[in-house]
């Protein structure tokens, strides 16, 4: 069952609500068991004359692209054995870069998707995204844009209505669009939309619009948080929940 379908104890239920206020995703594609601009577990490496000293072909591709990135430099990617290695740094320079001329240098589609992805953000260039053949990529090639240029008709090159709706659900929170969580086909989806306009425009009436009574409550207790505002717990309808909304909201929950 989809994760945001499931039925929470209320406990993890407010647990929730602090999490989702303070914490954002950031994507990793992973590449040869490493992730695209992580730092890899060898020392630190100043010159390609401390690479030279590796034996092993493997650590001494990621040194010598260690290098590279550091140093922005194409001609020492070149210099890597492993394709996955070499792809790789060009992917980490092509983004820095924003060469697209660099990314197709990548003859691993994955990595070549992500390159072109990562141009695509830096110059909000929508024609970016078309380039990418993986489709999941693809489609959060299209979200990202439309968030960052607010534009609902971004959300329409997305396939599949389930990306759709959490596109359109993007929009809506970053426009503070209301309306647009009305796209949304799905109720479970629509309603978590309502909840996140209602957090940002810290609007407690959008609350009212959610069907599922436990989802209705999570967004009590998000605009409560939002607006820190422990009154909005007594709209709460069972002592435990409104004991847990204080919980969050104060730093000491009233007796019961």
């Amino acid at each position: 069952m989809d994760i945001f379908h499931s039925k929470v104890k209320i406990v993890d239920l407010m647990i929730g609500v602090i999490t989702i206020l303070i914490i954002g995703g950031v994507v990793f594609v992973k590449i040869s068991g490493k992730k695209i601009g992580e730092k890899t577990s060898s020392p630190k490496i100043e010159t390609l004359s401390d690479c030279d000293k590796i034996k092993d072909q493997d650590p001494k591709d990621w040194c010598y692209s260690n290098v590279a990135i550091a140093k922005q430099d194409l001609s020492i990617c070149d210099e890597i054995k492993n394709q996955g290695v070499k792809d790789n740094c060009y992917g980490n320079i092509g983004a820095v870069k924003q060469n697209l001329s660099i990314c197709d240098k990548i003859q691993y589609q994955n990595i070549k998707d992500e390159c072109y992805w990562n141009v695509a953000k830096v110059k909000q260039d929508l024609s970016l995204c078309d380039k990418i053949e993986g489709q999941h990529v693809k489609n959060d090639c299209y979200s990202n844009l439309a968030v960052i240029e607010k534009d609902l008709s971004i959300c329409s090159k997305i396939d599949g209505q389930y990306y759709k709706n959490f596109c359109y659900n993007d929009v809506a929170k970053v426009t503070q669009d209301l309306s647009i969580c009305d796209k949304i086909d799905n109720q479970s989806d629509k309603d978590r939309c309502y909840r996140d306009v209602a957090v940002v425009k810290r609007d407690l009436s959008i609350c009212d619009k959610i069907k599922d009574r436990t989802a209705r409550a999570y967004c009590y207790g998000a605009v409560a948080v939002a607006n820190k505002d422990s009154s909005i717990c007594e709209k709460l309808e069972s002592q435990d929940e409104k004991y847990y909304c204080y919980m969050v909201v104060t730093p000491i929950a009233p007796p019961i």
